[in-house]
C-alpha cells in the first residue's frame, strides 16, 4: 500500500503544470540516425591505482590491497531525444598481496572490501524528449542529496549501481524531483542486495533563501521504509561562511515485528577560502535490539573511514564529530575526530581519528595520501587503515 501511494505521489508532482518561461531546447547533441549517434559519441578512460593496508588488533598479520581499475564510458549522441551510456570497469591486482575481500575465502586478514571483478558498470537509455523531464532506464548511477541514505560507494573500487527507471523533473521552480523504481542493487561485492522491488522519491525545494529543503521517502522492499526531511544551506556571518546541516527521518522495518527507529543529524560549519571548521552531531536510535539503517548509503562517507559502523549496532549509535578543512598550495587537508556511542546503551564504542591530503595536479592527475585509526573501547578492536591513491582521467 505505502509502495502505491509513493507511486501516485510522483505521478501527481510530475503532471503540475510548467509555469517557468520557456526556454529553447538544447539541439547541439542531436544528430539525424543512430549509426550517427555512435560515430560522433563520446569515450574516456579513468584509471584508478589505490593501495591500502589495514592493520587490526584481532588478526595477526595486516592486510594488503595494490590494485588498479581500469574504466571506460561510452556517451553516444542524441536521436529523437534518445542516447544511451555504457560503462565497463576491471579491477585487477598490482602484485600478489593478502587480504579478505568477503568472497575470496582468506579470513585469516582483515577485510578490504575489493574483489577482483569485471563488470559492466552502467548500462542505460536516456529520453529527454518530455519537457524539463529526464528518464533513464538500465544500470545507473543514483547519488542523493549527501549520499547518506541513497549512493553509489564511489569509495570502493566496485560501486554501487541501480537497475531500474528513474525520472527526474524540473518542472516546477525552484524545485528538483527525482523517482526511481528498482528492481535490483547491484553492491560493492557484486551481488543484489536485497531481492523486491525498491522505489524512491526524493523533492528538493531551493525557493525560500535558507538553503535547500528535501524531503524524501525510501521503501525498500524487504528492508525497510524511510520517510524524512532535511535542510541544507549557508550564510554570510561577518566575512564568513556558516553552514548547516539539519536533518530527521524515521524507518520501520519490513519484517514481522515492524520495529520503528529514528535518525538525527545536525552539523554547523563556519569558515572562509583559508580554513573551514565543522562540528556534528548524528543519532540512530535502536528499539529491541533493531537500530536505523542505511543499507543503500555511501556510508564510508559517515562515522569514520575505519568503517567500523558500515552496518549501526543493536542499541544504536550516537556520533559526535569535529573537524576542519584547510586549503594550501593547490592541495586540502582534512582531518576529524569522531566519538561513539551507543544510543540505547551506556556501551561507549571507542573514537577515531581520520585525516587526509589530496592534490589535483590538473584536470587529468590527482593524488589521495589518506589514513584512519580506531581506538576501541567497548566495540571492535584496534584498527589502523592507510590509502595511497592515484587517479587519472582522460
Amino acid at each position: 500500500m505505502k509502495k502505491s501511494m509513493i507511486c501516485i505521489a510522483v505521478a501527481s508532482i510530475l503532471s503540475v503544470p510548467v509555469y517557468a518561461t520557456d526556454e529553447a531546447q538544447d539541439t547541439s547533441n542531436q544528430v539525424s540516425n543512430i549509426a550517427q549517434a555512435f560515430s560522433e559519441g563520446d569515450a574516456h578512460v579513468a584509471l584508478r591505482y589505490r593501495y591500502e593496508n589495514v592493520d587490526q588488533a584481532n588478526f595477526a598479520d595486516t592486510a594488503d590491497l595494490s590494485a588498479v581499475r581500469f574504466r571506460l564510458n561510452f556517451q553516444t549522441k542524441s536521436v529523437s531525444d534518445f542516447s544511451a551510456f555504457f560503462e565497463a570497469d576491471h579491477l585487477a591486482q598490482v602484485w600478489d598481496t593478502d587480504y579478505n575481500s568477503k568472497l575470496n575465502g582468506n579470513t585469516a586478514f582483515p577485510v578490504i572490501a575489493d574483489p577482483m571483478y569485471t563488470e559492466m558498470n552502467q548500462a542505460y537509455i536516456s529520453y529527454t524528449g518530455i519537457k524539463n523531464t529526464t528518464v533513464k532506464y538500465g544500470r545507473q548511477r543514483i547519488n542523493l542529496d549527501n549520499q547518506r541514505f541513497v549512493g553509489g560507494v564511489g569509495w570502493r573500487q566496485n560501486e554501487q549501481t541501480y537497475d531500474g527507471v528513474t525520472i527526474v523533473n524540473t518542472g516546477i521552480k525552484d524545485t528538483t524531483v527525482v523517482f526511481a523504481s528498482l528492481y535490483n542493487v547491484n553492491n560493492i561485492l557484486g551481488g543484489n542486495l536485497s531481492k523486491g522491488q525498491h522505489n524512491i522519491l526524493n523533492v528538493t525545494y531551493k525557493g525560500l533563501g535558507i538553503g535547500a529543503i528535501t524531503g524524501y521517502g525510501y521503501l525498500l522492499e524487504n528492508i525497510s521504509d524511510t520517510y524524512g526531511i532535511r535542510l541544507k544551506g549557508s550564510q554570510k556571518v561577518s566575512k564568513m561562511d556558516l553552514g548547516y546541516e539539519l536533518e530527521y527521518a524515521t524507518q520501520e522495518t519490513d519484517n514481522t515485528a515492524s520495529i520503528s527507529t529514528d535518525y538525527y543529524l545536525l552539523e554547523a560549519s563556519l569558515g572562509n577560502k583559508s580554513f573551514t571548521g565543522k562540528v556534528g552531531y548524528e543519532v540512530h536510535t535502536a528499539k529491541n535490539g533493531v537500530s536505523f539503517q542505511t543499507p543503500l548509503g555511501t556510508n564510508h562517507k559517515f562515522n569514520g573511514w575505519a568503517d567500523k559502523f558500515l552496518a549501526i549496532q543493536g542499541d544504536g549509535m550516537e556520533d559526535t564529530y569535529f573537524g576542519a578543512i584547510i586549503p594550501f598550495s593547490g592541495m586540502k587537508l582534512s582531518a576529524f575526530y569522531h566519538d561513539f556511542a551507543a544510543e540505547n546503551s551506556s556501551r561507549n564504542f571507542g573514537t577515531e581519528f581520520d585525516i587526509a591530503l589530496s592534490k589535483k595536479f590538473n584536470k587529468t592527475y590527482g593524488l589521495l595520501l589518506k589514513y584512519a585509526s580506531y581506538s576501541a573501547k567497548d566495540f571492535s578492536s584496534d584498527t589502523d587503515k592507510l590509502w595511497i591513491q592515484f587517479t587519472a582521467n582522460f
